[in-house]
């Protein structure tokens, strides 16, 4: 089992960085800067893209995590033991929270028990996911082709372009719950969804 990364970070959390180090070992951070629609301001798709291309090719899963995580306990072990178990048949979202965008009635249910998976068709969240990098290649024109974001008019997050690519290919999202990750409680969206105090992992540890 071999799995990358890559850091999709903003100019105004590059404190954090070091933190992610620590945890992710040496790989590759990209750094976005300003505010969304102003020069030299990639977005969300426009940095997230550049992460994912990072993919090591010898690597069995790429993970791209944003700069506001926070690990849980034994993150790395639990989560070489999730794809182990699970394999590369599956997109991974190691994130899961009942607050945020329009979240269906299956998902929320499945919220509500503390232990196990989730095996959901969407990808709510893309504070930290691994994806099989077989998939990759393909799935970053599916993203720039998308016309239209889940409630907001507009293509601006990577997340729900990621989930409408595995929706398109019919790979389901697998969320582990406890959650891996959640997002610090000290920081705002970046994009508008609010204090990062309202955005918590349902379960986490």
């Amino acid at each position: 089992m071999k799995i990358s990364a890559a850091i999709m970070a903003h100019e105004s959390r590059a404190h954090r960085i070091d933190y992610l180090l620590e945890t992710l070992g040496e790989c590759p951070v990209f750094m976005d800067y300003g505010k969304i629609g102003e020069p030299g301001n990639l977005g969300p798709w426009g940095n997230a893209k550049r992460a994912w291309k990072a993919f090591d090719p010898k690597a069995d899963f790429h993970m791209v995590v944003q700069d506001d995580v926070v690990f849980g306990k034994r993150f790395i072990e639990r989560l070489v033991g999730l794809l182990s178990k699970y394999g590369p048949e599956y997109a991974y979202c190691l994130f899961a929270n009942a607050n945020g965008r329009q979240k269906d009635d299956e998902f929320l249910t499945a919220l509500k028990r503390p232990q196990g998976i989730i095996i959901h068709k969407e990808l709510y969240s893309a504070v930290a996911v691994a994806l099989p990098t077989r998939i990759i290649n393909d799935m970053i024109p599916f993203g720039d082709s998308c016309q239209y974001d889940r409630g907001r008019g507009t293509w601006v997050d990577d997340d729900a372009r990621i989930s409408e690519y595995l929706k398109h290919i019919g790979m389901q999202v697998i969320y582990p719950i406890p959650s891996l990750v959640t997002q610090n409680k000290k920081l705002n969206s970046l994009v508008g969804y609010g204090h990062n105090r309202g955005r918590q992992a349902r379960w986490f540890i």
